[in-house]
């Protein structure tokens, strides 16, 4: 039986016997999904109620249960038939984690549909969603579930390859302004505030597709060159997005105060036909899909490059970053919170709204945002246990405010801004919460430009990041020697030649 012929009797099975129970239904649907993908049967390629040992509490450690486990393969995870299965994400990478050999796959099911995520390379998003009663056609996607393939499963919600994309439509835009002799910070400037109304048109910031309509109106109304209508239309919706209240009428109806410091400078730019048609490329891109903890590096990286395929090979992903993240701040504060009594889970929120991270080489801000949005998620753990016990929830909450971040390159740290004000509103679309994600925040206290090594620090509480690492030949290329002197004669007097320092309280790796 061909694999077509065996996946179409598996739904036809599966239309005429699943209600979509999950204590009664999961493991018989898991051994027929299996036996479609040709294997003998899920016992035979796999284990049910695999033990996954959990997080240590009070110095016992917990063991939960995980549905199915294809050793090396994937981790699958039943839910009810119509459960809101991004509900269940947190779980699942628990799971995921807890697990001594990692399996490359991890599946969410609710018997209609599949939630397919691969951690290695993309946390938070599942890499596709596939329908049972689409298995047929999309089984491409679950390559890695078929007995003997060996074929690359294809995925259609990869979004670091739609971050690639973006930044690099977007990095177009400042390398035609930069051959154009616009002043480099000026132009740089510019493109982030058309960044922001890109992300802003599409996760809902601004009314939709606003910025796309000028860039289209005046493609269609402007001769010439340049557009004079591009200079005073963005400069008009920059300028309502940096004055106070709801525009009630116009052009720019609807259009809320945006803050966050980035629109108090506005140097409005003609665009050329060219830089035009380019914004419309990069204004069809769907930015609420972009992945704001690599963004930043990638784009930083595209603005010198003229080839797409030439981008992303360097950015630290959101797995590598939760490596740092989750023993420093996140398992810490969430057996905290789990043992915690009413009261205390009242102080210890008003301790959270207090907590504060550094990253002292932030670069674009990606440990940042990832901080940011793994401390709100903590919150919610924190409001789910407080409503769970019918007590209220604080008025407070945490904030971007208590993020801080150096860097010694101006341009990465307007981009780490514009992440963490970006930041706010992703945090209350993942975590579900009430609050208001506008006005945006004004990081520019926050996040400054300075070198780590000799400008006084914040006081923290978490020092995160990833820094800088030069051996002693590149230190010397890229840096004067009495910058090399500065460093040396404080720290190490009486070390001569090459040698290895641990500066910083352990942080920051130099070779000298």
């Amino acid at each position: 039986m061909s694999r077509e012929e065996r996946l179409t009797e598996f739904i036809q099975w599966w239309r005429d016997n699943i209600t979509g129970d999950e204590k009664g239904e999961a493991q018989i649907f898991l051994d027929r999904l299996l036996q479609a993908c040709g294997h003998p049967g899920a016992l035979e390629v796999g284990r049910y109620e695999e033990r996954v040992p959990r997080k240590k509490r009070h110095n016992k450690t917990t063991v939960s249960f995980a549905d199915y486990v294809m050793r090396d393969t994937v981790l699958i995870e039943m839910k009810k038939r119509g459960e809101n299965l991004a509900k269940h994400y947190d779980q699942l990478e628990d799971y995921w984690k807890g697990l001594t050999d990692k399996p490359r796959y991890a599946l969410l099911c609710n018997f209609d549909e599949i939630w397919i995520y691969s951690f290695p390379t993309q946390f938070y998003d599942p890499v596709d969603f596939v329908k049972i009663e689409e298995l047929v056609e999309r089984a491409d996607a679950l390559e890695f579930l078929f007995a003997g393939s060996y074929k690359t499963p294809v995925f259609r919600n990869n979004l670091i390859e739609v971050t690639k994309d973006a930044a690099f439509s977007l990095s177009k835009i400042f390398r035609s302004l930069d051959k154009r002799k616009v002043d480099t910070q000026i132009a740089q400037h510019y493109v982030l505030q058309c960044m922001l109304a890109l992300f802003s048109e599409d996760i809902g910031l601004l009314p939709s597709a606003i910025f796309a309509r000028i860039i289209d109106y005046c493609l269609k109304n402007d001769e010439g060159d340049f557009s004079p209508r591009s200079y005073d239309l963005i400069k008009q919706l920059f300028m309502t997005m940096n004055t106070p209240g709801i525009e009630q009428y116009g052009m720019f109806y609807e259009v809320d105060y945006f803050n966050g410091g980035i629109f108090s400078d506005i140097s409005p730019i003609p665009l050329s036909k060219t830089e035009l048609i380019d914004m419309r490329e990069a204004s069809r891109q769907n930015w609420s899909k972009i992945k704001p903890a690599i963004f930043g590096t990638i784009f930083e990286e595209s603005m010198n490059k003229d080839e797409r395929h030439q981008i992303g090979a360097h950015f630290t992903n959101e797995h590598d970053i939760k490596l740092i993240i989750d023993p420093v701040i996140v398992n810490p504060w969430d057996e905290r919170i789990e043992a915690a009594n009413v009261a205390d889970l009242k102080l210890l929120h008003a301790e959270l709204c207090d907590y504060k991270v550094l990253d002292p080489a932030c670069g674009s801000g990606n440990f940042l945002y990832i901080a940011y949005i793994e401390m709100k998620k903590l919150e919610q753990r924190l409001f789910d246990r407080l409503r769970g016990l019918d007590a209220t929830l604080p008025e407070n909450r945490v904030s971007v405010k208590q993020f801080y971040g150096m860097d010694i390159n101006s341009f990465a740290v307007e981009l780490a801004k514009v992440t963490m004000m970006i930041a706010k509103k992703i945090a209350v679309d993942v975590t579900g919460s009430d609050e208001n994600p506008l006005p945006l925040d004004n990081m520019d206290d926050n996040i400054v430009q300075a070198d780590a090594l000799f400008t006084d620090w914040v006081d923290f509480d978490a020092c995160i990041g990833n820094p800088p690492y030069f051996g002693a030949k590149r230190l010397k290329q890229e840096h004067p020697a009495s910058y090399i002197n500065q460093i040396r004669k404080p720290l190490i007097p009486t070390v001569h030649g090459q040698c290895r320092l641990l500066a910083l309280a352990g942080f920051a790796k130099l070779i000298l």
